[in-house]
């Protein structure tokens, strides 16, 4: 007769075939329509960089959902397959990253366990996008049918922002507001509490707005438009103060370094450049392709396919590749 440890391994081990077998019937790969341009499983498809620039997580097109130590290069795989995941966002004080897929399902984890922290939200649609309030108290998702705006605890939804071919959007520094533009070259601004718009902008005939960032006394907003522009409105009064020129082709992301006085821009040429807000004056050009900028400045990464280049963005330096090779790959 079999000891009963015998009998045990062997039901493990069948239990652990049948499990596996589970596995990779739901993360087999979908063959890839005729006329499309498939990610290959290897490919990175979201990304989110953490504040201060200690941590990296991407959605990868195998279904892995990774973590990644910026300093040690360590990963940690926090979903083998996981739906399709379209944004990942960290909360400010990197403790938490959400995300958001493609069946309007948001999903709280701790970092860097990657363990369920609360319960999820179930938005109206797809998830597109995702960003924390800078005080980490809001969140927003944008979807197919405008911007839900939710209260991170207790996840009760404050308002909801029905603007359809939205092109960027960013919160005020007091997370009082929210600011919106669409593919019509509409900027609103809408107020959270009385869920109300408040203000409209209009960027010159044919041209739309990419990126959007408020200053850090939210007195003043930042569009980075598709004409090559930078254009800086006065909130209250809606007078236009300047327009910065440099770049070549369409301005993608913008953002403020900690100083509040230096504006950073991506575009689509192939560089990223310094701004002296206050005066307009261009101070350094970066060539550089697009990529993500931690809030403190300091961590730059971009990405090729399954590989992250982290970059010391002060001093223009590569300090790490992280690299991801899909078990899936040929």
């Amino acid at each position: 007769m079999r000891d009963w440890r015998q009998v045990l391994s062997i039901c493990l081990l069948g239990y652990s075939l049948v499990l596996a077998s589970r596995l990779v019937a739901q993360c087999a790969p979908k063959p890839c329509p005729a006329g499309f341009d498939c990610a290959a499983p290897s490919e990175i498809v979201s990304l989110a960089v953490s504040g201060k620039g200690e941590w990296v997580a991407t959605f990868v097109a195998d279904g892995a959902v990774v973590l990644w130590d910026v300093k040690s290069g360590h990963r940690d795989r926090l979903f083998t397959c996981h739906k399709n995941v379209n944004a990942l966002a960290f909360s400010p004080d990197s403790q938490t990253l959400v995300l958001g897929d493609a069946v309007g399902t948001i999903e709280f984890l701790a970092i860097p366990s990657g363990n369920s922290s609360q319960r999820r939200i179930q938005d109206r649609d797809e998830i597109g996008d995702l960003r924390f309030s800078p005080d980490g108290r809001r969140l927003a998702s944008l979807h197919d049918k405008g911007i839900t705006v939710w209260e991170v605890v207790g996840h009760r939804e404050l308002i909801f922002v029905p603007v359809s071919k939205i092109s960027a959007y960013a919160f005020s520094h007091d997370g009082s507001r929210l600011a919106v533009a669409a593919e019509d070259g509409k900027v609103t601004i809408w107020d959270i509490t009385s869920n109300k718009r408040i203000k409209i902008f209009d960027l010159a005939a044919g041209d739309w707005s990419n990126a959007l960032t408020f200053d850090h006394t939210d007195q003043r907003l930042v569009s980075g438009n598709g004409h090559n522009s930078i254009v800086v409105w006065d909130v209250e009064t809606r007078e236009k103060l300047k327009v910065m020129k440099g770049h070549a082709d369409q301005v993608l992301y913008l953002t403020f370094l900690p100083d509040g006085l230096t504006l950073i821009s991506e575009a689509d040429d192939g560089s990223v450049r310094t701004w002296d807000f206050n005066t307009g004056r261009l101070m350094q050009t970066w060539k550089m392709p697009a990529g993500r900028l931690s809030e403190n400045g300091q961590l730059f990464v971009t990405v090729d396919m399954g590989r992250i280049d982290c970059w010391d963005f002060a001093n223009k330096q590569k300090i790490r590749t992280l690299e991801y090779k899909s078990p899936r790959a040929s």
